[in-house]
Order: C-alpha cells, then structure tokens, then sequence
C-alpha cells in the first residue's frame, strides 16, 4: 500500500514545501460558511489538523474530502475566484470539496493538493512565511517544481 493510500481516515497537518507554513483554519470563524483559510506558522494545534477522507476508490490519484478537526469544515475552492475556505458539513458529491493528492517526490510524502472541481492547486502565494499569508487556488495544473504548491504531508494520528 502506498503512503497516499493508507491516508483514508488519518489527521495530518500540510506544510508548505517552500516555507514550512501549515495550512490553517481561522479560529475566530469557527464553523461559519467561508471561513478564512490561511499559511500560518505550524504549531500543531486541530486548526491545522485536517482528517482526510477517501471518497472515490481509484488507485492513482485518489479522492479526498479534507475535514478540519478542531471545527468540522471542509476545505472548499470556489470556483470562480479560486477561494480557498472551510465550509461547514461537507458533501462527497460537492466538487468543490475535492481534492487529489498528486505526488511530487518518489516517497510520496510531498504533495500538490488539487481541486477536483476546478484542477486549480492550492498554493501559498509567494510561498510566505508570515503568519496569516493566502491561501488560493492557482488556476494551473499541478506544477511540481513550484514549491509554493507543494505540500509536505505530517501525520498527526
């Protein structure tokens, strides 16, 4: 079994390739509908805990839904604008809600994390390490030397 299949179920924190800054969730939203998600830097508290869970089956580049643990939203792309936030429940049916992980390293420990509705990956701009930096959706297919779309995957579980 590969790395990325044996994910189904796990908490995991992403951390950006380029900067080392987790992808977070905004504590002061909470649970609200388009809460801001965000670079921050990594602390391992469940705002930056993310539960994946397997909704389609294929063996190359499964699907994923990526649920925040500490507020129960899901990492949801807009997809006119690209807007990455968390929204609440969560729908398997929802492409917007979908992502694949795409390896970019022989291990697959590091990760492009695309969205199956709009195939935009999920990019820290500039690859910043300031606290609260965008999070967007690169309207680009997974480009695998821009480490600013590229995410390290840090089981928590």
């Amino acid at each position: 079994m590969s790395f990325v299949e044996s994910l189904d179920g796990a908490i995991v924190s992403f951390l950006n390739y380029h900067s080392g800054t987790a992808i977070d969730l905004k504590v002061s939203g909470g649970a609200e509908r388009g809460n801001t998600v965000f670079g921050y830097p990594f602390h391992g508290k469940k705002n930056q805990q993310w539960k994946l869970e397997r909704v389609e089956n294929k063996s190359i580049f499964p699907v994923f839904m990526i649920r925040n643990v500490q507020f129960h939203t899901c990492i949801d792309m807009n997809g006119t604008e690209s807007h990455v936030m968390g929204w609440p429940g969560g729908d398997p049916t929802n492409v917007h809600q979908l992502y694949r992980l795409i390896a970019a390293d022989t291990k697959g420990r590091v990760f492009a994390i695309q969205n199956v509705g709009t195939n935009h990956c999920i990019d820290l701009l500039h690859g910043s390490r300031e606290p609260r930096a965008a999070i967007q959706g690169t309207p680009t297919a997974p480009d695998l030397s821009n480490t600013h779309q590229l995410w390290r995957v840090l089981r928590m579980d």
